[in-house]
């Protein structure tokens, strides 16, 4: 056995005439197994690390305390965590002198280097390879090719053939164009332009092409080696679990052909922790639709049940559903969760129902109010209802009606509002009419009075055809009653705009204090009249009248005034002895009170 396993107790036999079965041995306990002992498989992986070591020279491999392996140079004093190519390269040579890599294996790694070499080329390696091939200058003479006179050839002829030449040769998409020349100028193809900048244009446009080419077959390459270790690792034996690391599960995959084509460990670890994370979101994924599921099978089944209404409370469901298995399946955040939203699909479907009720009550009340207005406007027609209407009157008369009890029991406009919009619009009719007619009567110099008959008024108006023809089928009766309210009220407010001028001038004239017994109306006239009372008259003459009538009224008070002052003056002394006589018998009854309070004191005081 290798001298690096000295210090392990197990080795390794061939069972004699078995061909090729193994069997392990223990010198020291001399126990016989079947089975590679995890002791010997540590021991030969630690002479593998050592061979490897050696072989790789500068190269040593260490743990770090994560246990993640790291690898330090001896000379450069450089680490790193990716595995220098050198190990690689000798760890595969001494796996494959064991016979651990299967032919498989092998040739997968071959393809992978050929691959490898064909997306980057060697010029020199291509250049010799030609060189010392049968046919190539070197050994033989050119290949016979017929010799084509170029120069009567179509130019896009011209660039197919040079371009196939380039294909033939092998020419790489980083050549330089000696190395190209060095290739293809033996072939006739390579006269095809005469020119060296035609050619160059040529094998740039060819290179260009290539290099697109083999970008996009190494992107092939990349995702189809990434797509056969996803699927390698959802193959895998022992499943791939949530917070795995590829450290861990490395030496699971350590011979698989889809884990040897990643040659970059980083590479590694980043699909697995893609992976790792796309598991993760897959299980997420289907906790989420398993809950989602679950949660709708509870709606469903509170929806079914008859005894949850919209009233129903949330205290009260474990007793009407909890023994229910689409129930209990569930946790309790998710039973109110679907609580909550049945009841509030419910009580939608409860206000839906009630305004449409609403609508429907609406339309039925709205058609009530319109036979209402239907019934006023008949009677209107008819002569029932006018301006001076008043809906007391109107409700003995109908108050049993059908029409008018349907819309009294509703909301909205009652019947006396809506009769009372019907007697304003009248009146506004009326009052247009009223002025109307009055304005015609007022050119006619007809005029109102308290004592004029309906008959004149009628007359008068039906003598006007322009003005009949305008109020045709208007009730003149309402009219007539208005003008005939309307002249009296002009007549009280003229007697009592006459009534106040009479008191203004009879105050000014009072604030002049005139000598009764000696003015006369023209010395009176000359201090009234820059005054604004007297102004307001009608004239000198209403000024003088009423200045005499005052004179007169005065005087005749005057008269009066003296014959009272007499007996007033005897009512006065009978009076003052009166009053005398009150005030002694009051004093004396104060004086008595006076007395008795003190005989009081004296006695309480004894």
């Amino acid at each position: 056995m290798d001298g690096a396993m000295v210090f392990c107790d197990w080795e390794e036999h061939n069972v004699p005439g078995d061909s090729g079965r193994k069997y392990y041995f223990n010198r020291m306990t001399k126990a016989s197994v079947w089975e590679k002992p995890t002791e010997l498989i540590d021991s030969e992986n630690a002479a593998t690390r050592k061979a490897t070591q050696a072989a790789a020279g500068q190269w040593e491999e260490h743990p770090a305390p994560n246990g993640k392996k790291y690898y330090y140079n001896t000379v450069t004093k450089q680490s790193t965590w990716t595995m220098p190519p050198e190990f690689k390269k000798e760890i595969g040579r001494i796996m494959s002198a064991k016979g651990e890599l299967s032919e498989l294996e092998k040739a997968l790694a071959k393809s992978k280097q050929e691959i490898a070499d064909l997306e980057k080329p060697s010029a020199e390696a291509i250049i010799s390879k030609v060189e010392s091939a049968p046919g190539s200058m070197a050994a033989v003479t050119p290949s016979p090719r017929v010799k084509r006179d170029w120069s009567t050839v179509d130019k896009e002829e011209c660039r197919a053939a040079f371009r196939e030449l380039l294909v033939d040769k092998g020419v790489g998409s980083t050549f330089s164009w000696d190395q190209t020349m060095k290739l293809c100028c033996t072939d006739n193809r390579y006269q095809a332009f005469k020119t060296t900048a035609e050619k160059k244009v040529i094998l740039s446009e060819y290179q260009s092409e290539k290099s697109r080419e083999q970008r996009e077959e190494k992107r092939r390459l990349d995702k189809q080696r990434r797509e056969q270790f996803h699927q390698m690792l959802e193959d895998a034996e022992v499943k791939v679990e949530l917070g795995t690391k590829w450290l861990d599960r490395a030496v699971d995959f350590i011979g698989d052909s889809r884990c040897i084509a990643i040659a970059d460990e980083r590479e590694k670890v980043d699909l697995f922790d893609q992976f790792v994370r796309e598991l993760g979101k897959k299980e997420k994924e289907a906790q989420r639709q398993q809950r989602k599921a679950h949660m709708q099978a509870a709606d469903e089944m509170l929806v079914a049940d008859p005894r949850v209404t919209v009233d129903t409370k949330w205290v009260d469901v474990p007793e009407l559903v909890g023994t229910k298995e689409e129930w209990n399946r569930i946790d309790k955040l998710d039973q109110l969760i679907v609580f909550e939203t049945v009841k509030k699909d419910m009580e939608k479907a409860e206000d839906l129902r009630k305004k449409e009720a609403r609508r429907a009550a609406a339309r039925a009340e709205r058609v009530n109010r319109d036979e209402f207005k239907a019934l006023l406007t008949e009677q209107q027609r008819e002569g029932a209802i006018h301006a001076r209407s008043m809906y007391g009157e109107w409700l003995v008369q109908n108050k049993e009606n059908s029409v008018y009890k349907s819309v009294l029991t509703q909301l909205g406009s009652t019947p006396r509002n809506l009769f009372e919009d019907l007697v304003e619009e009248m009146q506004q009719e009326m009052n247009r009419h009223t002025r109307l007619i009055r304005d015609a009567l007022k050119q006619k110099e007809f005029k109102m009075d308290s004592g004029t008959e309906f008959d004149m008024f009628e007359n008068a108006v039906k003598e006007d055809e322009e003005l009949a023809s305008s109020v045709r089928g208007t009730p003149l009766k309402p009219i007539f009653d208005e003008l005939q309210s309307q002249a009296k009220k002009e007549k009280k407010a003229a007697e009592r705009r006459l009534r106040h001028m009479r008191e203004d001038y009879e105050d000014l004239i009072v604030s002049k204090q005139f000598n009764l017994e000696t003015v006369t109306w023209d010395d009176a006239k000359e201090r009234l009249a820059k005054h604004s009372a007297y102004k307001a008259l009608s004239g000198e003459a209403q000024g003088q009248e009423m200045f005499e009538e005052w004179l007169a009224e005065e005087k005749t008070r005057g008269t009066r005034k003296r014959e009272c002052s007499d007996d007033e003056e005897e009512e006065g002394e009978h009076r003052s002895k009166k009053k005398k006589h009150k005030k002694d018998k009051k004093d004396k009854k104060h004086k008595n009170r006076s007395k008795s309070k003190k005989r009081s004191q004296s006695r309480s005081r004894s």
